[in-house]
């Protein structure tokens, strides 16, 4: 059985695995073993407690004392969004250099050829430490930032800006939509029920002017602190 190369490499293969499997089950058993012993709950009882985390940025709206599925949710949301928005601004980015590098202008050329091999030839966890010690030794502190403009602040913690809060009726908002809904779609109405088309405008222009006069939107804008 073991001149056959075939059955020799299947039955290596197999011991390798079966070991595997026996070494990953002795360290599961003593980790839970060890946990009993000191008192520390194993299982996922504790996802719906408070978390007690603050996050400070983030895309939905969080507090200390959200659960810990919450907080997942929050961090898996800010993930996909700095992801997309990583995604277009480097595709951006490459584009407009990638182009550069084509241009008949020395120095636009040159220029973009030294970003490539630069970009190229350093690893990007060196460039982001080297970036984060930078963003650290350049800007100030949070309680000595950089005014910009009127409620816009730049500080190590990054730029704060005003947000603006709007306030809609949904009603209101449907009624809109379906206005703007039947204006895009007016000429194939007139076809299929014979009205003339300053009948159908007429409809949509008022669905528009009810809805946002329902929809009462109410704007307001908070300074960041």
């Amino acid at each position: 059985m073991f001149r056959d190369a075939r059955r020799r490499g299947w039955i290596i293969q197999a011991a390798i695995l079966l070991t595997i499997l026996l070494v990953a089950a002795l360290l599961v058993s003593t980790t839970f073993g060890n946990l009993r012993t000191r008192g520390i709950p194993i299982g996922f009882d504790f996802l719906g407690t408070p978390s007690n985390i603050i996050i400070s940025e983030s895309i939905l709206v969080h507090e200390p004392g959200d659960s810990h599925y919450r907080a997942i949710a929050v961090g898996i949301a800010n993930t996909l969004f700095v992801s997309a928005l990583v995604i277009v601004l480097s595709s951006v980015l490459g584009l407009v250099v990638g182009l550069a590098r084509l241009s008949s202008n020395p120095l636009v050329a040159g220029t973009s050829r030294v970003w490539v091999e630069l970009a190229r030839n350093f690893p990007p966890i060196v460039i982001l430490i080297f970036l984060y010690s930078l963003w650290w030794k350049v800007f100030p502190a949070v309680e000595s930032a950089w005014v910009l403009a009127p409620g816009v602040y730049l500080s190590m913690r990054g730029v704060n800006l005003p947000s603006l809060s709007l306030g809609l009726v949904p009603v209101g908002v449907a009624m809109i939509f379906a206005g703007v809904l039947l204006w895009v779609l007016r000429a194939r109405a007139v076809r299929s029920t014979g009205l003339s088309a300053a009948a159908w405008t007429s409809t949509a222009l008022g669905l528009i002017a009810a809805g946002a006069w329902i929809a009462d939107p109410q704007f307001s804008v908070e300074q960041p602190m």
